[in-house]
C-alpha cells in the first residue's frame, strides 16, 4: 500500500503544478519532478537483474513450489504504477525462480485479499483472503509469497500455510542467518 500511494502522488503531482505548487506551499518544500519511487522488486529486477541474484545464491529453495501473490496495489493502477503488466505480472515469480523456487501458477494471484477493508469490513476481508488462500493451496503452493505488508498481514491471519515476505525468501536464499 506504501508503495502505492507514494508512486501515485508522485504522478499525480507530477502532471498537475497547480495542486503541486499549492501543496509544497503549504509543506514548505518543493517538489523534485525527478524523484523516482521504486518498489524493491523493480530495483533487484532493473538493478540487480535476476542472473545476478541467482549468482549470489547460497541456499536455494530447492524446487519449492510457492505461490506469488500480487494482490491489487502492487500492480493497480498500470498506468501510474508500471511496475509490470496487472493482468499477466511476472516479477514476483521471476525471482522466485532466481532464488530455486517452483512459482505455482495460481487464479487470485491478482486479487484483492481485502486491504484495509480488515478495518471496516473485517468479515468481507477475511473471506477474500480466505478464497486466496485456499486457491494456492488447491494449486499445491507449500508457502505464499508476497510484496505488500497490508496483503502480508491479511493473508497471514487466515493462512493454514506459510506466508512470507519476499525479502524473506531471498534473504534465506541469500544464507542470512535469522538470528544474526
Amino acid at each position: 500500500m506504501c508503495y502505492n500511494v507514494l508512486k501515485r502522488t508522485h504522478y499525480f503531482l507530477a502532471a498537475h503544478p497547480n495542486e503541486r505548487a499549492r501543496l509544497a506551499a503549504f509543506v514548505e518544500a518543493d517538489f523534485a519532478p525527478d524523484l523516482r519511487v521504486r518498489h524493491l522488486l523493480e530495483v533487484l529486477r532493473d538493478d540487480l537483474g535476476w542472473d545476478e541474484l541467482r549468482s549470489r545464491v547460497t541456499r536455494p529453495l530447492d524446487g519449492m513450489p510457492i505461490a506469488a501473490y500480487y494482490g491489487c496495489l502492487l500492480l493497480r493502477p498500470a498506468g501510474e504504477l508500471g511496475l509490470d503488466d496487472p493482468e499477466e505480472p511476472v516479477i514476483l515469480e521471476d525471482l522466485l525462480r532466481a532464488v530455486g523456487a517452483d512459482p505455482i501458477e495460481f487464479p487470485y494471484k491478482t486479487e484483492c485479499c481485502g486491504s484495509y477493508l480488515r478495518v471496516s469490513q473485517p468479515d468481507l476481508a477475511a473471506g477474500l483472503s480466505d478464497r486466496i488462500v485456499a486457491s494456492a493451496r488447491k494449486w499445491g503452493a507449500r508457502m505464499i509469497v508476497t510484496a505488500c505488508p497490508v496483503c502480508h498481514s491479511n493473508l497471514a491471519e487466515r493462512a493454514s500455510l506459510p506466508v512470507v515476505y519476499f525479502t524473506e525468501v531471498v534473504a534465506q536464499a541469500l544464507g542470512v542467518d535469522r538470528d544474526a
